[in-house]
């Protein structure tokens, strides 16, 4: 998802890993629909792979523009109308209470603002705090079945919701920190990223190992992150900044179509859940390999065209400008 309006030149490695976060996530989303049940392993690792993606990234462009309060409140409340909007429009059901991944982003836009003006290791200190208060919170408030209107909406954003506060809170946190200490500076940027990333590989594998958390399913989607624990989230962050080491190792791959979806994320998120709710879902098809392939190319195909018909637009209209403008 673009998160950044800043006017620095972007950074084609990162539109690139969040465009290949949005091609996953298109896969992904289709397993309660056509995908085969229960879905492999492999398939839940790159369907898990995704919401890491956009949630560091996010903090990660917090902590390398520094926005003010004010800009990251309102970029905030637009992502949570946006999430809020797709609620009504696309499932039918009241804003507020899925507490979707836009609402996580949006939600934490302005904290992680205020924790990009701190030290490095303090956000980091943060990161770690979410993480360590998260399983007392889940077992001391972790059932909403009595729960009625704010309070089953505050519980939903903290613990009870699809990417809930409690612990997403903290992958953007560690995005904000490696963001504010310039761990992509250029001439630093791979050994830094493969660095941090590999900690966080091992230290989430070793939780992993140790904890053995149960990998449960929800509502039919694939992730391994329900619930989440920093046994997943710490491992699959990591493998999230071993692949941006990757893609800043080898800058002149072709990947036009990646950053086209990584600069267009919002708007291919927004398009592929009205696809799936109104296009895909209502079909009630037999699920698949076969047609879980073909509803994605579907997904691909209409998103890509829809983002070359937007793309073609400042074209359409700058044919018809006076010579000098379009010199200008």
């Amino acid at each position: 998802m673009h998160l950044h309006g800043s006017a620095r030149v972007r950074d084609p490695a990162m539109d690139r890993l969040r465009g290949l976060a949005v091609v996953l996530m298109l896969f992904a989303n289709l397993a309660p629909y056509l995908a085969p049940a229960p879905p492999p392993f492999w398939y839940r690792a790159l369907a898990t792979s995704c919401a890491p993606g956009f949630v560091l990234l996010a903090g990660l462009m917090v902590g390398l523009h520094r926005p003010t309060l004010a800009a990251a409140i309102r970029r905030g409340i637009a992502l949570v109308a946006v999430g809020a909007l797709l609620d009504v429009t696309a499932w039918g059901i009241a804003p507020f209470r899925s507490f979707d991944v836009l609402y996580l982003i949006g939600v934490s836009m302005p904290v992680l603002a205020l924790a990009g003006r701190v030290a490095p290791w303090l956000t980091l200190a943060l990161a770690s705090i979410v993480f360590l208060v998260t399983p007392l919170a889940q077992e001391a408030w972790g059932h909403a079945a009595d729960l009625r209107g704010l309070e089953l909406v505050l519980h939903s954003a903290m613990l009870g919701g699809w990417f809930p506060l409690l612990p997403w809170l903290a992958v953007g946190a560690i995005g904000t920190a490696l963001g504010a200490a310039d761990v992509v500076d250029e001439r630093h940027a791979v050994t830094r990223l493969a660095g941090w990333g590999t900690l966080l590989l091992l230290a989430g594998a070793a939780v992993w190992h140790v904890t053995d958390p149960a990998l449960s399913t929800r509502g039919g989607y694939a992730e391994l992150f329900y619930p989440p624990t920093f046994a997943v989230l710490g491992t699959f962050t990591g493998l999230v900044l071993l692949a941006l080491a990757a893609l800043k190792s080898w800058p002149t791959l072709p990947m036009t179509l990646l950053e086209r979806f990584g600069r267009h994320s919002l708007l291919v998120y927004a398009l592929h859940v009205l696809l799936i709710a109104h296009v895909i879902a209502p079909l009630s098809l037999e699920r698949g390999w076969r047609v879980a392939g073909l509803g994605f190319a579907f997904l691909l195909a209409s998103t890509a065209l829809a983002l070359g018909m937007i793309a073609g637009v400042p074209r359409r209209l700058g044919s018809g400008a006076h010579p000098v403008e379009r010199r200008a």
